[in-house]
């Protein structure tokens, strides 16, 4: 299987700022990685990032003529790993033989995320004082992509380093470029989006200059070089923006909170990996006035889905009211209706879909909410998935808390499924997202809150 999709990671062609495997790229033969389903690929493989800066000094160092092999490394804090190509240094009680799925039992990241970090160069040093007022760019750097589980930890750089070289060479030719058009006020950044052709997301370096259309060529060049010149349309341009991709097998906007600046308290928490966000109105389906909870729930949902824990998508309102009916929930005159669904429907339909439990938490007025706060930061850095509330007649979803411990301060990131207006993310930014205070809460209702548990 590794050479398999080794070869196809050769053949794509791009500077390789993303190296997950494109899900449907896979070869079309007679081998199972063909018939591989999302959670499959996820449990034969691990997801491994890696991030770092290049400063301009070392630009020349990625030379495509030179190579750094020996000068790069990578660090694992959390788990004691310090990898180069003549050391491995590995903290108790993982080993140098160590497997990767040994190490993901051991970390409390799904990710294995390493620091990139570049050895010095010696070669030649001479130390010059120069008194005058100079600019130092640095850029960063991101590489991601799936490694068997049956690699050893002292195979990962090998497999990396080549990644790595590729990327820091692709930046240093298009920064060489920049400083040619005098645009030191540029910068680089990564964004993730969606296209037709793949299932897992392409991670790109997007220019960010105030003048757009000098972004807009740096997207087209990137594209070109990727050997998909029609991979960006202009709402995924617009989308690049605020970093919202959207799937397009879902074909709803992704962690749409990141459009928002976070509020100024010391304590911020957020859904953790990625969820889609559903509101009135999506998928030809007009639940305005009575599905704020179905929507609540297929947000809940595709944490799941999109986090490779289950294949099945998001339900329709009517495959919901089918199953509520089936699991004895509702009587049969619930299909077709337009009768809400609150919490308990939404723990149900859960567990039954994607086989989690949820733990819900009952407050007899909204003034309540802000006291469990504690409990939601909780869930969020264990389980990490959207939360669902509910309350009177109106249901929310909660995707992240900020709070002060010392002056108990808090607020609520909250996804309203309520929103009626355009999918695209300079529509919903404040509309269908937004943070509020412990006052959104009514204090005349009694509120139960959904925790899905991962």
């Amino acid at each position: 299987m590794t050479s398999v999709l080794e070869s196809k990671l050769e053949t794509i062609n791009f500077p390789n700022p993303d190296m997950r495997v494109p899900f449907n790229a896979l070869p079309s033969n007679d081998s199972p990685e063909e018939n591989l389903s999302k959670s499959e690929l996820f449990k034969t493989f691990v997801q491994v990032e890696v991030r770092g800066w290049i400063n301009d000094a070392d630009f020349d160092r990625f030379d495509p003529v030179k190579s750094l092999s020996g000068a790069i490394a990578l660090r694992n804090k959390e788990l004691g790993i310090y990898l180069t190509k003549k050391n491995t240094q590995i903290k108790s009680p993982l080993k140098e033989q160590s497997t990767l799925k040994q190490v993901m039992n051991v970390s409390t990241e799904s990710v294995l995320k390493f620091d990139f970090l570049l050895k010095a160069n010696t070669e030649n040093r001479q130390v010059r004082v120069n008194e005058s007022k100079s600019t130092v760019l640095s850029q960063p750097i991101l590489v991601k992509i799936l490694l068997l589980q049956s690699y050893k930890i002292s195979e990962i750089l090998s497999h990396l380093e080549h990644f790595i070289q590729n990327q820091g060479k692709f930046l240093s030719r298009n920064i060489k470029s920049l400083q040619s058009k005098n645009l030191h006020n540029s910068k680089i950044e990564y964004a993730g989006f969606f296209t037709v052709h793949n299932d897992l997301p392409i991670c790109l370096p997007v220019l960010r200059h105030e003048d757009k259309t000098i972004n807009e060529a740096w997207l087209v060049k990137i594209c070109k070089n990727m050997n998909m010149p029609d991979v960006l349309t202009a709402r995924d341009e617009e989308e690049f923006t605020f970093h919202v991709p959207r799937n397009p097998h879902l074909d709803v906007l992704i962690n749409v909170h990141q459009i928002l600046k976070m509020p100024d308290l010391p304590i911020i928490r957020y859904a953790k990996l990625r969820y889609g966000y559903y509101h009135y109105g999506q998928q030809g389906m007009n639940d305005t006035g009575w599905g704020c909870a179905y929507r609540s729930l297929q947000t809940c949902h595709s944490w799941f889905y999109l986090n490779n824990k289950t294949d099945k998508k998001p339900p329709t309102h009517l495959e919901i009211q089918k199953t509520l009916v089936r699991l004895g929930d509702k009587e049969k005159s619930f299909v077709n209706s337009r009768e809400w669904i609150g919490s308990f429907e939404v723990q149900m339909m859960l567990n039954e879909l994607v086989g989690c439990d949820s733990k819900i938490i009952n407050v007899s007025s909204g003034s309540e909410i802000a006291e469990k706060v504690p409990e939601l930061i909780e869930h969020f850095e264990t389980n990490g998935t959207p939360i669902m509330i509910g309350g009177g007649v109106l249901a929310h979803t909660i995707v992240g808390v900020a709070y002060d411990e010392i002056s108990e301060n808090c607020s609520f990131l909250i996804l309203d499924p309520h929103y009626t207006g355009p999918h695209v993310a300079n529509n919903i930014k404040e509309k269908g997202v937004y943070w509020k205070g412990p006052d959104f809460w009514k204090a005349d209702s009694y509120y139960n809150l959904c925790l899905p548990l991962s």
